[in-house]
């Protein structure tokens, strides 16, 4: 398993055993002030990441204040259901799993940039010789540093993953059609940019991200290119509703600015799906379902530990119902 795959889920558990501690407060009607304290001492001995539990908390908070509106208790179907019900089913109206995943990816890929640049920086460090430091130009260099500054600038740009491309099925909801074949972009991206020149210990490194800021506003300003944030949340629910099968993948600012036709990157990386199509695009997408689902499950299972309710038991089923379902496309069971 690389690297990749073992700090994704790794961040997935934390994030499972963050909320079940958010579902127990909850439920116990503690205040968020109880639950800061709780979650702080769950999760100090086994090195949670900061910025998830931020960003939980955070997510947390809005739930907080839907449980505080008493007329939300009023409504039928919260009566029917009763209290820690009500809770779980907020989790589920505010697409929690959901969200958490999408910043997980984007954690991880922030991750994978920094690794990526400390490469870059070594880089310029072994050929200090060959690249002149003082008075440099991007469009300007001279003989000695201009093979190793263009390979340089290339490499810089292609560790930059900020823009998300969606895939395309032919068999695609109505209200879903004008948004799926479409490149979005991380709502945090020029901070993200920033944030890799502070990281970066290479005034070279820092030039080139300057510029980079500047190539990405200049693409942006000629097309209507929303962010990932944006698209993920209501009104349209791309991935994060049940059953849509679209998904996302990330791309780097090098590959990006280079294509302006978007198709062929939707082409290059097959992510052009027929209703019965081939062999491999069913697999691909099967594959998908089926960690997600599973992901989804081991979410369910461990709020499951803190307090059963019918609307949880269900939702497990669920699960349950869809791994088998994307199993038996996968393996031909």
């Amino acid at each position: 398993m690389n690297q990749k795959r073992i700090y994704l889920n790794q961040l997935k558990k934390q994030r499972n055993k963050i909320f079940a501690t958010i579902y127990e407060s909850f439920i116990k009607e503690q205040n968020l002030k109880d639950l800061q304290k709780k979650l702080v001492k769950n999760t100090l001995t086994d090195n949670f990441n900061y910025q998830l539990i931020n960003f939980s908390f955070n997510i947390a908070k809005n739930v907080n204040k839907k449980l505080e509106n008493k007329n939300y208790y009023l409504t039928p179907s919260i009566q029917a259901f009763g209290f820690s019900s009500m809770v779980f089913l907020l989790f589920e109206k505010e697409h929690i799993f959901e969200k958490t995943n999408s910043f997980i990816i984007k954690m991880v890929n922030d991750e994978i940039n920094n690794n990526k640049l400390k490469i870059i920086d070594n880089f310029i460090k072994e050929n200090k010789e060959d690249i002149k430091k003082n008075n440099i130009l991007i469009n300007k260099i001279d003989n000695n540093g201009n093979y190793h500054l263009d390979k340089l600038i290339n490499k810089l740009k292609n560790s930059v993953n900020i823009f998300y491309l969606c895939s395309e099925h032919s068999d695609c909801a109505p209200d879903h059609l004008k948004y799926q074949g479409k490149l979005y972009i991380d709502k945090d991206w020029e901070n993200s940019l920033r944030y890799l020149s502070i990281f970066s210990k290479s005034d070279i490194s820092k030039n080139i991200i300057d510029n980079l800021l500047i190539e990405v506003n200049r693409y942006l300003e000629k097309r209507n290119i929303q962010t990932i944030q944006w698209v993920l949340d209501k009104p349209v629910y791309m991935t994060t509703r049940p059953n849509c099968r679209h998904f996302f993948i990330p791309l780097s600012c090098g590959e990006v600015l280079s294509t302006y036709n978007v198709k062929k990157l939707i082409t290059k990386y097959k992510l052009n799906f027929k209703e019965g199509g081939d062999s491999n695009s069913n697999i691909k997408v099967a594959q998908i379902a089926y960690n997600q689902y599973k992901d989804r499950l081991e979410f369910h299972l461990e709020l499951k530990k803190v307090y059963e309710n019918e609307q949880l038991l269900n939702a497990i089923k669920q699960d349950k119902r869809l791994i088998n379902k994307w199993s038996q496309q996968l393996y031909n069971k």
